[in-house]
């Protein structure tokens, strides 16, 4: 049964990864441009979109996921709520982690990305090992979301650091932003 509560839960709080690879497919073609200035202004720009989008949706589940989850599901189904909102958590690291590494990708260092996989799969297991026994679904989904951070802050330190984007472009929406959502080409 707790396994089914935790799927259900996974399953849910997955949703919103459609929207980021939504996203990452708009942004890819123009990752190719030859002009770095641009490539980088065009992967900041997505990326404050994805990462503004992805927290409204969370808050709007974190306030209504409960509701839905008891609609769509039944009643049944109320247990895995506090695992889908731990989850729903570590959802929003993990969409920002599919745009980092999308421009990993188009830069031709998909080896950081694996890397970056790597690591977030070796805290899956351990976080795993460490919480599951204890807490159960709960557990999980913490070490779900921990993993996710993890894979996550690997990603944003390398783009940072080796990459030389500033970390205040890359998450708040921002008014040109706007703009760039409803030009059309």
């Amino acid at each position: 049964i707790q396994l089914g509560l935790y799927v259900l839960a996974a399953n849910f709080a997955q949703f919103i990864l459609l929207y980021s690879r939504i996203i990452g497919s708009v942004m890819m073609p123009y990752l190719s441009e030859d002009n770095a200035d641009k490539r980088r202004l065009t992967f900041t720009t997505y990326s404050r979109i994805n990462f503004t989008s992805i927290v409204v949706m969370v808050l709007g589940l974190l306030l209504f996921g409960k509701f839905l989850i008891k609609l769509l599901y039944g009643q049944e189904f109320s247990d895995s709520v506090i695992p889908f909102n731990i989850l729903i958590v570590g959802i929003l690291f993990s969409a920002m982690s599919q745009l980092f590494s999308i421009m990993l990708f188009s830069k031709g260092k998909s080896n950081i990305a694996l890397i970056a996989n790597s690591i977030g799969l070796i805290a899956t297991v351990l976080f795993d090992l460490l919480l599951i026994p204890k807490y159960g679904i709960i557990g999980a989904a913490i070490a779900t979301s921990i993993s996710y951070f993890v894979l996550f802050s690997f990603l944003l330190f390398h783009l940072v650091s080796k990459e030389k984007l500033k970390i205040g472009t890359l998450f708040l929406l921002r008014k040109n932003d706007v703009k760039t959502i409803f030009k059309e080409d």
